[in-house]
Formats: structure tokens, sequence, C-alpha cells
């Protein structure tokens, strides 16, 4: 696909729109709304924490809300010919117990009908089990990336994840973007 004619395509779609509004909307699901506040990320946290900081005070249920529109922004990348996606599976919202590991059905159902959406339209989802989604709980529990423990327990998030999600999907990325606090 023409990178030139992609964007021209965006802008037509999208003409009411600002270009970060225009980014946000396809970069994926990362900061999906959520179902419960128990199931923060620790972006959830920053935003509740820090509103100002975010562009015009949009949030991440607010920015992105692919959760909800995720068939409508897949029929565009359908009509622009995007090939592939790059999406979170979202450690905060797949699991509803972070020490012991259990899966939120509900989203786990939302995540395989919005793979196979994707498929559907042609268009390839690449998987990322961790970007900018830390659970909340042990970002402030235990301080987030710096902890041992926060890594023994992503390990067990992301062999869920592959064992679930990553069997239904070609790529499959761990890790795109992790922050440490000291």
């Amino acid at each position: 696909v023409n990178p030139m004619l992609a964007a021209a395509v965006l802008l037509f779609f999208f003409k009411q729109k600002t270009a970060y509004e225009i980014g946000v909307r396809l970069v994926g699901s990362v900061m999906c709304i959520r179902d419960r506040d128990t199931q923060d990320s620790y972006m959830d946290l920053w935003y509740k924490n820090h509103k100002s900081a975010w562009h015009n005070g949009y949030g991440p249920a607010v920015a992105t809300n692919f959760h909800d529109r995720y068939q409508e922004d897949v029929d565009l990348m359908k009509q622009i010919g995007l090939q592939c996606y790059r999406t979170s599976l979202n450690w905060a919202r797949f699991l509803t117990d972070y020490e012991n590991v259990v899966v939120d059905e509900e989203y786990a159902a939302y995540f395989e009908k919005m793979i196979d959406a994707c498929r559907a339209a042609g268009v390839e989802p690449m998987i990322c089990l961790e970007h900018y989604e830390l659970p909340g709980e042990l970002f402030t529990k235990y301080g987030g990336w710096g902890s041992k423990h926060v890594v023994d327990l992503f390990v067990r998030y992301a062999a869920g994840g592959f064992s679930g999600v990553g069997c239904q999907v070609g790529f499959l990325l761990f890790i795109t973007v992790c922050g440490c606090r000291r």
C-alpha cells in the first residue's frame, strides 16, 4: 500500500478528527475501556491522578475505545488495504487475579472476536503481551518492573497468554515498551 494514499484515505475517513485522534484510534486496543476498576493499568492510574497531562484531557477509555468500535476500525483497515495490525492483549484486562493467573473469560472472548474480525478482513493481527499495560495493582504494590516478583508474574501471564491467544496468531511479541521506577 502506498503510504501517502493510505494517509489520504485516513484523512478522508477521519476528516473531522485531529491527527492525534486518528493515531490513537488505529494504534490498537492498548487502552480499551475496562469493565472493572480493579483492572486498571498503570496508565489508567496515571490518567486518574494527572488528567491535565493528557491531550485535551482525553483519557485511556476516551482516546481509543477500540473495545466497543473494533469492527468499525477493522472495516477501515480493510478499506485502506492494511495487511497487518499490532495490538495488545492487555495484561491488566486479561487477568482478574494477577497473582494466581486467573483469566477474565469475558475479555478473552472479546479478544478472540477481535482476532476473528481481523482475519475475516484479511488483516493479520500481531499481538503484544505488554505495551504500557502493567496492572496498576502490581505497580502500586510492588513498584512495577523493578520488582523480580512482577517479572515472575509477567512470565506466568505470558505463558497463559501464549497458550490462549498466541496459538491463534502468527505474530506474538512479548514486550514492546516497559518502564522501570527506581
